[in-house]
């Protein structure tokens, strides 16, 4: 059977792989907007000001390789996001109590916001325009974007506290990290649980396969 589409006429298989082929260039699109929806920057330049960067790098370097359940715990299997928000604490930041564990509008230990990826996320950023933004800034990228003009593009704001996260194709969050330090050559290093190490960012970033890259600036500059 033959149709006719715009004045011409199209074969019936044809017409249904471009309709299927327009449709899924719409889902992408919109898809798109959807995951890259949020960047956010506080209008007040002095957001979070308190917040010591270098008690923050004191704690992370100690606690990177272990765990400190004397003060906090370990979230057996999945530890990444309990020990940022560990560095955290440790740098000034109050945590904000609340009723149970899925609410995004307080954070304290054992928490979704203070534990999980995701939550966290909407406490320090948003998803999707929905969340706290409890951090100075947040910015969405892909792995490729961040890779791109890395320096200038996506290393040059973040310092010590700063927070990164990872998430699949579908924008789901699955790794935190904490900006730790620079060595000497000006490369900047993350510090994480999950496993336990100190990483190149860059590095990190070309060996992953995590697609979305969040960023986080706890404060303004290195206040």
């Amino acid at each position: 059977m033959n149709i006719i589409l715009g004045g011409k006429k199209m074969n019936n298989k044809k017409s249904k792989i471009s309709l299927v082929l327009i449709i899924s260039s719409i889902l992408i699109l919109t898809f798109a907007s959807i995951a890259y929806s949020g960047d956010y920057t506080s209008s007040d330049p002095n957001k979070n000001s308190f917040f010591d960067r270098g008690l923050a790098y004191i704690y992370a370097w100690e606690w990177y390789d272990s765990y400190n359940t004397e003060k906090y715990y370990e979230a057996i299997g999945n530890d990444c996001t309990n020990f940022v928000s560990q560095v955290l604490v440790e740098g000034g930041m109050p945590t904000y109590s609340i009723a149970y564990y899925e609410d995004i509008n307080g954070w304290r230990p054992h928490s979704g916001t203070w534990e999980n990826a995701h939550y966290f996320r909407q406490y320090w950023g948003n998803v999707n325009n929905v969340g706290n933004n409890k951090a100075y800034s947040y910015k969405i990228f892909t792995k490729t974007t961040a890779l791109a003009d890395f320096y200038n593009n996506f290393y040059l704001p973040l310092y010590t506290g700063d927070m990164i996260q990872y998430g699949d194709t579908n924008g789901t969050t699955q790794h935190s990290q904490v900006i730790f330090n620079y060595d000497s050559y000006g490369n900047i290093s993350v510090a994480q649980h999950t496993s336990n190490n100190i990483y190149d960012l860059e590095n990190y970033l070309n060996s992953t396969s995590y697609y979305y890259v969040f960023r986080y600036q706890i404060q303004n500059g290195d206040d």
